[in-house]
């Protein structure tokens, strides 16, 4: 009976090949504990148990793969799957979370996460429980979402347009306990000489980049930069014991204990190259709302707006304006583009009240583009089919 594995004791370097980059990462987080935050408890399930169920799956259909009119996987491509599971991984798999009574989070982690400068955004899937105490069967649909998470229309597109091994369809799978009384949640980001971050709660909401020196060192803190200079303290530490030069990407949640605030770290790893390019190009102010470090630079073309059914390029340098729609419009644009251009390719995507997502991040690394921003409303006067240039810093756009 193959059951989740404890990976305390195992050399980080062994946990990443048998596990995943995103089990080795939460594992060297566990035993950094002392400088004064905790992580959830969490287990594993090795890759090779996902790689013996995509042996005996083969190749999908296109028409199954693409059941469901989403970027994500569909229900139809999850119970294929599990029905194509040999009968002795189903049941290690549905008995597998007996390490713990509490709710879970099912994750995946893939060994090819961060290597070749890919963050895999969005193809290692995450299912959060739909209730507070543990359930059999919301564990057995979690771990059937993020088998199938990696063979969604989305995991295929990253495949291709990144020229990755099919092995990039194994995926270790984590068990994590849910922490479910924070007061606060969000992203901290350890950048050289900024610290970025996206704080949310109860009484906060806050999208900014600081100046690291000036944060760390200030006096007087109001209460939302006091609680954002101790998570950033104890996260320049992990980033110093990581031995990262670019900086990490960790998530946070933070709770009450009586009337100390406890810092809990869920997620830790290094930020990816392309990234790293954007943010020493810009120059830093206040972020708006929502947004994400974008592409720095200039581009000009003919703009163009992208319509669902849209199937060719010119051969033209084109600016698309495409409409986010929680992914999927900015999925079907990049799945109607060709391998390769001639011309250059720019975007601008428009998001209404859409939730972020995984897609809004990984469009930055293909290699097909030559520009993108995002943007948070559609206030844009542009006109179909006049040539324009356009030049952002990273958060503004000039035109």
């Amino acid at each position: 009976m193959v059951t989740f594995q404890n990976l305390i004791k195992l050399n980080r370097q062994i946990v990443v090949d048998q596990f995943g980059a995103r089990a080795g990462n939460l594992q060297f987080l566990k035993t950094l504990e002392s400088l004064g935050f905790s992580v959830p408890s969490f287990a594993c399930l090795p890759i090779e148990l996902s790689a013996t169920i995509n042996a005996h799956l083969g190749v999908l259909s296109k028409e199954l793969i693409e059941s469901d009119k989403n970027f994500k996987a569909s229900k139809l491509l999850e119970k294929s799957i599990w029905n194509r599971a040999p009968a002795h991984i189903k049941k290690s798999l549905s008995s597998a979370a007996s390490f713990s009574k509490k709710s879970l989070i099912i994750r995946g982690t893939s060994r090819l996460e961060g290597l070749e400068s890919l963050s895999f955004a969005g193809v290692c899937y995450s299912h959060i429980p739909s209730k507070p105490y543990q359930d059999p069967l919301d564990i057995e649909t979690g771990i059937k979402s993020v088998l199938a998470g990696a063979r969604s229309p989305y995991g295929y597109y990253y495949k291709q347009v990144h020229k990755l091994a099919s092995h990039m369809f194994d995926v270790g799978i984590i068990a994590m306990e849910m922490i479910n009384n924070a007061i606060y949640y969000g992203t901290l980001y350890t950048y050289e000489n900024h610290i970025g971050i996206r704080l949310m709660g109860k009484d906060m909401d806050v999208d900014h980049f600081y100046e690291k020196k000036y944060l760390l060192s200030k006096k007087n803190l109001s209460k939302e930069e006091e609680i954002i200079q101790w998570i950033s303290k104890i996260c320049y530490k992990v980033t110093e014991h990581f031995e990262t030069q670019n900086g990490m990407d960790i998530e946070f949640l933070i709770t009450k204990s009586k009337s100390k605030l406890v810092l809990w770290l869920v997620q830790g790893r290094e930020i990816v190259d392309i990234h790293i390019k954007n943010y020493k190009a810009a120059r830093f102010n206040e972020v708006q709302h929502g947004h994400i470090i974008n592409t720095v630079g200039c581009f000009s073309g003919k703009v163009k707006t992208f319509t669902n059914d849209e199937k060719y390029f010119k051969d033209e340098d084109t600016l698309f304006i495409i409409k986010h729609q929680s992914g999927n419009g900015t999925f079907k644009f990049l799945s109607s583009l060709k391998d390769k251009f001639d011309n250059k390719i720019g975007c601008i995507i428009l998001h209404a009240n859409d939730k972020d997502d995984h897609l809004q991040y990984s469009v930055f690394e293909d290699p097909r583009l030559s520009f993108i921003f995002h943007a948070r409303n559609d206030k844009f006067d542009f006109s179909e089919g006049s040539i324009i240039s356009v030049k952002s810093d990273g958060f503004n756009l000039v035109y």
